[in-house]
């Protein structure tokens, strides 16, 4: 039986990296969107407060940052102790993979 079910090497969301960009080019317009490696837009945002660009490109790293997240909590593995690092980076994991954490 073939499943649809995302693994290590096939993610349940657009593979990065992602790229933030502005719509018309301009920054005054706040209308900025996100891209995957692929080209294909992964969301806009929208609205005319400044943090526009800060949140468009907080969403771009997304996939770097999910990354970064299990190579440093397969690092603590390899320890004797992972410390109280652990279950921080467990619950960031989980939240970004769409569980609860």
């Amino acid at each position: 039986m073939t499943t649809n079910q995302p693994t290590r090497t096939q993610p349940a969301h657009t593979p990065g990296p992602w790229a933030c960009f502005n719509r018309d080019g301009d920054r005054t317009f706040k209308r900025w969107g996100v891209q995957g490696a692929n080209g294909r837009r992964v969301c806009w945002v929208e609205n005319a407060r400044p943090q526009s660009e800060a949140n468009a490109r907080l969403i771009a790293a997304a996939p770097s940052l999910l990354e970064a997240c299990k190579r440093v909590r397969d690092g603590l593995d390899a320890g004797e102790h992972p410390g109280p690092f652990a279950s921080i980076l467990d619950a960031a994991i989980a939240r970004a993979e769409g569980g609860e954490g």
